[in-house]
């Protein structure tokens, strides 16, 4: 992170400090999801606009999240002049294995903590 000025660390475009981001952080392309999503935060810790970046730190029902507004969105696609047709085989094949890997190793093991915190050790294993 380079230094934003008056010696404190910044994330350049973002313009957050250490401690604006919550862990858990939602993103979006649109300003106006972001927007929409923080209405719903019990409270509002932090609200930066830099840019077309947007950075809304709260909390909903006391868990810290983060929404974040890139303001490209997908608008990106637009300015490519033709279909890389190998480039989303592979980006699509890439984006089924990331959700295999969370759907098995991380949805499932917690699953089997929910499952034996409710019927014992035996049934949960």
């Amino acid at each position: 992170m380079p230094p934003a000025g008056h010696g404190t660390q910044k994330v350049y475009h973002l313009q957050t400090a250490p401690g604006d981001l919550a862990p858990y952080i939602l993103t979006s392309g649109s300003t106006h999801r972001i927007r929409r999503l923080a209405s719903f935060f019990d409270a509002v810790q932090c609200d930066i606009h830099n840019r077309e970046f947007l950075t809304i730190t709260g909390t909903y029902k006391n868990i810290p999240v983060t929404g974040l507004a890139t303001g490209i969105g997908s608008v990106i696609a637009f300015t490519a002049k033709r279909t890389n047709y190998r480039f989303l085989s592979v980006s699509t094949g890439f984006s089924a294995g990331v959700m295999l890997y969370v759907s098995f190793v991380e949805i499932f093991y917690k699953g089997g903590n929910a499952l034996a915190a409710a019927y014992g050790r035996t049934w949960g294993d």
